[in-house]
């Protein structure tokens, strides 16, 4: 379930939709940003001079580990439960 402006979603498509939604219009208002400082200076090397101001400290590690549809279809299921039987 995901409350979405003061409304609880349970369908997840519509979830789905709204990260989508949410993550590609946070890229967008970067971007955005990024043609600004361009215009405005456009002596800056523009995405760099962003990511250095955006970032002050290194990102940590991200470690990736392989999963099976199985393993995800049995976390989200175990999910499902804990969450309805609540």
């Amino acid at each position: 379930m995901l409350n979405i402006e003061g409304k609880l979603i349970k369908n997840t498509q519509s979830i789905a939709d709204a990260f989508n939604n949410y993550f590609s219009t946070v890229v967008e208002e970067s971007v955005i940003k990024v043609i600004k400082q361009d215009n405005n200076d456009p002596s800056q090397n523009s995405y760099m001079q962003y990511l250095d101001n955006a970032f002050q400290q290194p990102f940590s590690p991200i470690n990736l580990t392989s999963v099976t549809e199985k393993e995800i279809h049995e976390i989200t299921h175990n999910s499902y439960r804990r969450t309805t039987s609540s």
